[in-house]
């Protein structure tokens, strides 16, 4: 787990924590950095399969309009298209990233790193384009069918809004996916039991 030294807690609610720092980014500016953390009582493949399954990613990841997967090489790289639904009167944004998996069986880590790749599809009209991102998760396997995840995000893309406003509803929408992805990860832990015991 990530020291928070230079982090401050925004949420902490469920047994979710939500934590932002600011860092510098371009033109003498600040911007955000995310960090999410929780613990769930399921397995790495249950917890994995929810990033890795386009179905399911559409179902937890928070103001997701159209999640398609492309470009797929193997199970540890792949592109992937995401546009959001952003409130009218402003226009929706839209998101292509670059999906790079690796594991440290030592550390019983998988690790999942995302950089944006606005370059990979045409623009589309009244949409967005986030031109930069980084983002990273990790899965580690603490024993005992539980799994700790953690998600960091940054992007330098200028908000669309004050901060005064912007700032709650980023934050709330980081605890809304993470509270949202694991009752996906719960349900594919669900699952996999009743595999099993079908199979007994």
């Amino acid at each position: 787990m990530v020291e928070h030294d230079d982090w401050v807690l925004k949420k902490d609610k469920g047994g979710i924590q939500v934590y932002t720092r600011w860092i510098e980014a371009e033109d003498n500016r600040k911007a955000r950095q995310l960090h999410a953390v929780m613990f769930v009582d399921a397995s790495l493949s249950s917890s994995i399969k929810a990033l890795e399954d386009p179905e399911q990613v559409i179902v937890w990841l928070n103001r997701t309009k159209e999640y398609e997967v492309f470009n797929f090489i193997d199970e540890t790289n792949w592109c992937a298209y995401t546009r959001f639904n952003i409130p009218w009167p402003l226009d929706d944004q839209d998101l292509i990233t670059r999906n790079i998996v690796s594991s440290d069986s030592l550390k019983k880590i998988v690790h999942v790193e995302l950089t944006a790749s606005p370059e990979l599809l045409p623009e589309k009209k009244n949409v967005q384009r986030m031109k930069h991102f980084d983002g990273s998760w990790d899965f580690k396997d603490l024993g005992n069918g539980k799994t700790q995840i953690d998600y960091f995000i940054f992007t330098k893309t200028k908000p669309f809004l004050p901060r005064w406003i912007i700032d709650p509803i980023v934050e709330n929408g980081f605890w809304t996916t993470f509270n949202d992805l694991r009752k996906v990860i719960l349900k594919n832990e669900k699952n996999v039991s009743l595999q099993e015991k079908a199979r007994k």
